[in-house]
């Protein structure tokens, strides 16, 4: 969860050089910062929180899954037991790569289907995040 003073951080820091801040250290606007913080064009891949089950088979490449021993099954079994999967959690994220191996065609498939393009809000603060005009203005005045 985003508090004002990490919003504030993050446009008076500006670690990106997005340029919520112009040449004179003024804020360029709060609806631009604002647009800016929910643009996809200024975020990067983020894991989805809830990828249905239906899309994480439709990506295992069954030869992979054919050459897997008994415990690397019932693993998978377990993992994909549930409707949807959090491909934020860093421990499903080990457990396909422990599964699979680092290197299989299986967990490349699943890397492109697990993440999404999200905005610089989303990086920061998690998959959904959104930032509303009046936090920026809110965080300007901290």
């Amino acid at each position: 969860m985003m508090t004002l003073q990490e919003l504030r951080d993050e446009i008076v820091n500006d670690p990106l050089g997005l340029g919520y801040v112009n040449g004179q250290g003024d804020w360029v606007g709060d609806q631009i910062i604002t647009d800016m913080l929910n643009s996809t064009n200024n975020g990067a891949n983020v894991r989805r929180t809830a990828v249905p089950m239906r899309e994480i088979y439709a990506n295992i490449v069954w030869a992979d899954f054919m050459i897997l021993g008994q415990g690397a099954r019932e693993a998978f079994r377990l993992i994909t037991s549930t409707n949807a999967l959090d491909a934020s959690s860093q421990n499903i994220i080990d457990a396909f790569v422990a599964i699979f191996g680092g290197g299989s065609a299986t967990v490349s498939a699943l890397n492109v289907a697990t993440t999404k393009m999200g905005s610089r809000a989303e990086v920061l603060w998690g998959e959904g995040t959104s930032i509303a005009i009046g936090q920026v203005a809110r965080a300007e005045n901290l």
